[in-house]
C-alpha cells in the first residue's frame, strides 16, 4: 500500500474516531459507517479489509464503553 493511501485511511479513521456520538455496532455494515461520515476512498480489496477491521475495532470500543456506562448507571 502506498503512503498516500495509508495517510487517507489514517485520516478517515481518526475523523471517525473523534466522534463521541459514534452510533454503530460491530455488526453494522462498514460501508454504511463510511457513508455516514462521507468517507469515499478508492481502495483495493486488501486495503478495504484493513479499513473494515479498524472500523470494527472502533465500533467494539464504543460498544464496550456504552455497556460499561449502562452497567455503572444501574449500580
Amino acid at each position: 500500500m502506498d503512503i498516500c493511501k495509508q495517510m487517507k485511511i489514517h485520516k478517515a479513521l481518526e475523523y471517525i474516531r473523534q466522534d463521541p456520538e459514534f452510533a454503530f455496532d460491530t455488526h453494522d455494515d462498514p460501508e454504511s459507517i463510511l457513508a455516514h461520515y462521507g468517507v469515499c476512498l478508492d481502495l483495493t480489496s486488501e486495503e478495504k479489509q484493513e479499513l473494515y477491521f479498524e472500523l470494527k475495532e472502533i465500533a467494539d470500543e464504543h460498544q464496550t464503553a456504552e455497556i460499561v456506562r449502562k452497567t455503572l448507571a444501574e449500580l
